[in-house]
């Protein structure tokens, strides 16, 4: 999917990159990889306004209907994060609407905060249903430790493993309709302070700098770094590397899901792209 638009409460479509955007689709078309027009909004009170309004919601449906039909998308997803709880089933009414919308064999998928059988926080989605809907499912399985909390793994590999269990036992989502999110991003735990986002890049970047110790937490099958920078501040960094992700898709094929995401392709490092290579069917 490309993240390439925005909308608002008023259900407009915007691009949210416009460098090079045609010379992108084209190419990736002309090599024969689907592309799908991925859609974002995370205001809270934008989705509501937009959700619980037929008319906004008949706006960004029939503006996304004709982007699909202009540049030949070959389906859309839908990455609404932080719905109000109160718009569950506006956001369920929405799905079915855009299904609906769409020309016959087009793909419709949408992104989902992960979830447990013992979480109860109140959600605004309604998993069971939108499994019914969609085509695909990408689960958001990452960010269990996050920015404003402790240190530790980003997905660690038990509790990716309880979201698969809950969305295929318990919302009886079937698995051949779930992708599992692996993150291409980190955190940089300093002491005393949030955390900030480390790619491959910039962890290279740190260990040009300082003196970082490198281990592996078995627990939760997650890599992590240590060092302490110029100020005397003790860091723990934790980032996948090959084998963490390799260990999340023999997951994924074990319990036959239908693929894998990543997040994002322009964090994309040489572990991940050896184990696409390396597991190419």
């Amino acid at each position: 999917a490309l993240r390439w638009f925005e909308t608002d409460a008023d259900g407009d479509l915007f691009y949210e990159h416009q460098d090079n955007y045609q010379q992108v689709l084209r190419y990736l078309q002309d090599q024969g990889i689907k592309t799908h027009a991925s859609v974002v909004l995370m205001d809270k009170a934008a989705l509501h306004t937009l959700l619980s309004n037929p008319e906004r919601r008949a706006n960004l449906i029939n503006q996304l209907s004709n982007e699909v039909k202009k540049n030949n998308y070959d389906g859309v997803n839908i990455d609404f994060e932080f719905i109000p709880s109160g718009d569950t089933n506006n956001f369920t009414i929405f799905l079915r609407e855009l299904r609906n919308s769409l020309e016959p064999g087009k793909t419709l998928s949408a992104a989902v905060f992960a979830r447990t059988a013992s979480d109860n926080w109140a959600t605004g989605y309604d998993y069971q249903a939108i499994g019914d809907i969609v085509d695909k499912l990408v689960l958001m399985t990452y960010d269990y430790s996050y920015k404003t909390s402790s240190p530790g793994p980003v997905a660690p590999l038990w509790w990716v493993d309880k979201v698969v269990d809950y969305m295929t036992v318990n919302a009886h989502i079937p698995a051949e309709k779930l992708l599992l999110g692996m993150a291409t991003y980190g955190y940089n735990w300093g002491s005393g302070s949030n955390a900030t986002t480390v790619t491959w890049s910039k962890l290279n970047s740190i260990k040009n700098s300082y003196a970082v110790s490198e281990h592996f937490d078995n627990g939760s099958m997650s890599p992590y770094y240590t060092y302490t920078d110029g100020q005397g501040i003790y860091h723990q960094i934790w980032l996948e590397n090959e084998l963490s992700l390799s260990e999340k898709w023999n997951l994924a094929r074990k319990n036959n899901l239908g693929g894998i995401s990543f997040w994002r392709i322009g964090n994309g490092f040489q572990d991940l792209y050896n184990l696409l290579r390396d597991n190419q069917a």
